[in-house]
């Protein structure tokens, strides 16, 4: 941790060094006399006094900052869609499993959504979607947990975290759910209301980029399967780290052509190159323009978030294949392919003559390397949201999905 100058620190200092040089005023040092010796006696006395202030002020400043770092919430905040009615509103918490009484709330309006986003306000009947926002030291890096994966029908939770590693979020598990179906595309506004009632202002530039983000990659994830829709939220941490690394190295922001290139790698890297079109490339090119311009493509943080994030989807898909052979899934895909062949077997050798020692049996290789990360996605607890790739992309907030009221609160 980098200790920055805290604002009282040198006043502090300059405090204590005065305190103590006054106290010693009057005190003798019998060891020296005047002439040279009173000189030393000073110089000594001097020495020493700025050595202690030097070593209180640096205390304070540790202290400051480890306030800063380690500040955790009271209570979670409980951020509710403002189209809800009072029902509708305890439903909702019921959803979280909370008592009112245990946590913070307050709605998120259509003037929330334009002050958080930069953008026009909206209307706020259309505000459906709503978040607990939990902040623990505990808490390593972002978690989302979508608590209504029926009703949150198209952002996914890959696409929520990346979207929150980029506006700043820390240290927070995120609850999202919705007691109607809704696209979500406004819950992290209920975030960045949470972080705001708790006295954290996050950085404007960086919670509009992250909508943007959500935005983007949400409309091109709905034209993908559910394996590349992940292979894309993948892809989008590698060209955020990328960006980072060119700056580091150049001292300078990418150009378009070095940010086409990063992003065209990456797609070739995830296995994407002949599923995004050159439209949606377009679309990734200006979010990531933006997205350099912000402090996250500096934050040491953002970096370790991102390192974090990317091993967890990989190590929760590797984890799944594992689980499946211990748990002898491998054993009864070769027990029902054995099946199949003795049945097949038992068919020839009576019209044929063809008894079982005289077939090879073919060679089973192990089904868990075929497993790919659809197989993974719908089988693994906690996975992404339920995703309706049809529905169509929402142009500010919440959507109704076919067959709701149109008015959403």
């Amino acid at each position: 941790m980098c200790a920055r100058t805290h604002p009282g620190a040198q006043l502090i200092a300059l405090v204590v060094f005065i305190i103590i040089k006054h106290t010693w005023k009057e005190r003798t040092w019998p060891l020296f006399g005047g002439g040279a010796g009173g000189h030393i006696k000073k110089m000594i006395k001097t020495t020493i006094l700025m050595v202690v202030a030097i070593i209180i002020s640096i205390g304070v400043v540790e202290s400051a900052s480890a306030m800063i770092e380690t500040k955790e919430w009271k209570k979670p905040t409980f951020v509710y869609g403002g189209g809800l009615n009072a029902d509708e509103i305890n439903q909702t918490a019921g959803i979280f499993e909370i008592s009112r009484q245990d946590v913070v709330e307050a709605p998120i309006t259509g003037e929330d959504y334009g002050k958080y986003l930069g953008t026009a306000p909206v209307d706020t009947s259309a505000l459906i979607s709503s978040v607990l926002v939990v902040k623990q030291n505990n808490i390593s890096g972002v978690e989302v947990i979508n608590k209504t994966p029926n009703n949150i029908t198209q952002v996914t939770q890959l696409q929520y975290t990346n979207a929150a590693i980029t506006a700043g979020i820390t240290n927070a598990r995120i609850y999202v759910g919705s007691i109607k179906q809704v696209t979500g595309t406004s819950a992290l506004t209920g975030v960045y209301k949470a972080y705001a009632m708790n006295g954290e202002n996050l950085e404007s530039d960086r919670m509009e980029v992250a909508q943007v983000e959500l935005e983007t990659t949400n409309q091109i994830a709905s034209s993908l399967d559910e394996t590349d829709s992940v292979k894309l939220e993948q892809a989008i941490v590698d060209i955020k780290k990328d960006l980072a690394d060119l700056k580091q190295q150049v001292g300078e922001l990418a150009t378009r052509e070095d940010i086409e290139r990063i992003i065209n790698d990456a797609l070739m890297q995830h296995q994407l190159q002949n599923v995004i079109t050159t439209e949606q490339i377009d679309r990734l090119i200006s979010l990531f323009e933006r997205y350099q311009q912000t402090s996250a493509i500096d934050s040491t943080e953002v970096t370790e978030q991102l390192n974090n994030f990317a091993n967890d989807i990989s190590g929760r898909f590797d984890s799944f294949v594992q689980d499946a052979k211990d748990s002898g899934l491998w054993d009864r895909i070769v027990q029902f392919f054995q099946s199949i062949w003795e049945s097949i077997m038992g068919l020839f050798g009576e019209s044929n003559g063809v008894t079982e020692s005289s077939i090879q049996e073919p060679t089973l290789t192990d089904p868990t390397e075929d497993l790919d990360q659809k197989t993974f996605e719908s089988a693994a607890p906690q996975s992404d949201d339920q995703t309706d790739m049809g529905v169509e992309q929402p142009t500010a907030d919440d959507q109704p999905i076919d067959g709701q009221d149109e008015t959403i609160e």
